[in-house]
């Protein structure tokens, strides 16, 4: 949709349609522990693109929980190892009421993605995989 705007007519307003199902939103880290850095091991902010690799989507129907692996490995060589599990929430109210101004249809069951990882110098990914699952 496009509208003539001010006393000038040649001003435009644009209006484009977005469908906040397939916009891919910037993932970022909510909390983490230890909350200070060590020296040896400096936190790394960009864990939530390995948490969430191609963004993190608003869906429907609820999905299961699910969990994967990876592997950072340093300039120096070395190697951290993780495991996400990965879960839907209901969305807070904040973006509710976001939703139920921008007139989006059934704004009460939509599901936001969360995870929770586990990074080491060691590899013991089933174990990490069942601490996430009692954590869940």
């Amino acid at each position: 949709m496009t509208y003539r705007l001010g006393l000038r007519k040649d001003r435009l307003l644009s209006f484009m349609k977005v469908d906040l199902l397939k916009t891919r939103f910037t993932p970022k880290v909510l909390d983490r522990y230890p909350a200070e850095d060590r020296p040896e091991e400096p936190f790394q902010e960009s864990i939530a693109y390995f948490c969430f690799p191609v963004g993190i989507q608003l869906h429907r129907p609820h999905q299961n929980p699910q969990s994967f692996h990876f592997i950072l490995t340093s300039g120096e060589g070395q190697r951290n190892y993780g495991t996400v599990l990965f879960f839907d929430e209901t969305c807070s109210r904040g973006l509710k009421r976001k939703l139920k101004h921008a007139k989006f249809e059934d704004y009460n069951h939509i599901w936001t993605q969360k995870a929770i990882v586990i990074t080491s110098r060691f590899s013991f990914f089933d174990s990490f995989k069942q601490v996430l699952n009692k954590l869940y």
